[in-house]
């Protein structure tokens, strides 16, 4: 039975809507920041073109763009309403681009856009479909696979390697480096 949520024939229009999503994204950027300069409005349309027409072309780009996508609306929808929460709650907006400024907000979203990207990278080049190692009987580990090996593939895989104690570790540590080095560079006034 066909329904109005029935998003099937949509499928067809994937590439055609990650390719404008492509190209918009990166024109939009590049007249945001003047990447060619001032009036290039031209070269920055091809630019974003010819690079749009690449992801088009590189079907493993493609898909890494088709799944990251959907991560970032839900960032910018959470963000978008936290926004708004503090704006009903009364926040002015000089208040809340000051606290939007501040380097640990920032930080914040930086390390959340890089473990989307890397997940992203995990779930679509590391899928096992091309050039997979064979199986022990029906599972799913490689029989190269070591005991500290993660084992399997796809997004499972990635989020078992970000998950890992030798991962969680190496990431605590890199944290007390970077708050170490931030305290410690930091204009401190004497008392």
């Amino acid at each position: 039975m066909a329904n109005i949520l029935e998003l099937g024939l949509l499928e067809g229009f994937t590439k055609v809507f990650t390719f404008l999503l492509i190209f918009l994204v990166l024109f939009g950027a590049m007249e945001l920041r003047k990447l060619f300069g001032e009036g290039k409005t031209g070269l920055h349309a091809v630019m974003a073109l010819a690079i749009a027409f690449m992801f088009l072309v590189f079907p493993k780009g493609l898909e890494l763009i088709q799944t990251m996508t959907p991560w970032f609306v839900i960032l910018f929808i959470i963000a978008f309403m936290v926004i708004m929460i503090f704006r009903f709650l009364g926040a002015s907006e000089s208040g809340l681009m000051s606290t939007v400024e501040r380097p640990g907000v920032y930080w914040t979203i930086l390390i959340i856009i890089i473990i989307i990207f890397i997940a992203s990278i995990g779930s679509v080049f590391f899928t096992g479909e091309e050039g997979a190692p064979t199986t022990t009987g029906g599972g799913a580990v490689p029989i190269n696979a070591s005991a500290g090996d993660v084992g399997g593939y796809g997004e499972a895989a990635a989020w078992a390697t970000i998950f890992h104690p030798k991962m969680l570790g190496m990431i605590f540590f890199m944290l007390i480096a970077v708050f170490t080095i931030t305290l410690l560079s930091s204009n401190m006034k004497p008392s």
